[in-house]
């Protein structure tokens, strides 16, 4: 019970996407990682906890998170470079598009509000939900109405905002908000479930195939919970 409790956290975790800063080789390749310092000549960046750098010459591209993040800004014709007859009406530029995360005034919000923003539109609260709801059928009648009595997804959801406060700033806040509330980011958020349970599933086929008789037989304290 507590193994698959395990499993299925570190599944939710490992399986929600991360933005991270890429570097595209001119051999073709993708690098993605976290920049740590960019000169004219190379970049250096974390890769899985290895610290590799990357020279200008063999270097396509480099986009950041927050560029991957931020949606595209539309194109506004220059006006002033063609002046209008003298009969005819200024030409007037179209108004900038913008989305909902814009309208719900995300570049006045304060950080806590940013955090609570992102744990919203990123669907957090379901994902964990949707797991837990997995979970729960898969146990006799009982002990799914315990663990609902037990545990509280919002109350796990509240404790879950200072590790967002930790590893994000204000300015990734904003970019990863504006993102998800596009079309692609709504879409990613809600084929998330799904992904999570199919990701789940196979995970735990495979476990069923290649895990030792000898654990999959153990006791919960033999096992190491």
């Amino acid at each position: 019970m507590r193994i698959v409790f395990a499993l299925l956290v570190a599944m939710c975790i490992g399986a929600m996407p991360a933005l991270a800063d890429t570097v595209k080789l001119k051999n073709g390749t993708v690098v993605e990682g976290k920049i740590l310092e960019k000169t004219a000549d190379a970049v250096k960046m974390d890769v899985s906890g290895m610290t590799l750098t990357y020279y200008s010459d063999e270097i396509d591209t480099v986009q950041s998170a927050q560029e991957a993040a931020a949606p595209a800004q539309p194109v506004v014709a220059d006006t002033a470079a063609v002046p209008p007859a003298s009969d005819a009406p200024a030409a007037v530029a179209p108004a900038p598009v913008t989305d909902n995360a814009s309208d719900d005034g995300v570049a006045s919000m304060s950080k806590d509000a940013l955090i609570r923003k992102f744990v919203q539109i990123y669907g957090v609260k379901e994902n964990m939900q949707a797991n837990f709801d997995q979970m729960t059928a898969t146990l006799k009648p009982d002990q799914a109405e315990a663990f609902r009595a037990a545990i509280k997804v919002d109350d796990i959801v509240e404790q879950l905002l200072p590790i967002y406060d930790k590893h994000f700033s204000e300015d990734d806040l904003r970019a990863y908000i504006h993102f998800y509330a596009s079309p692609q980011g709504r879409k990613l958020v809600q084929t998330l479930p799904l992904l999570m349970k199919d990701s789940v599933d196979v995970s735990m086929k495979y476990l069923d195939v290649h895990l030792p008789e000898s654990l999959k037989q153990a006791q919960p304290d033999q096992a190491g919970n």
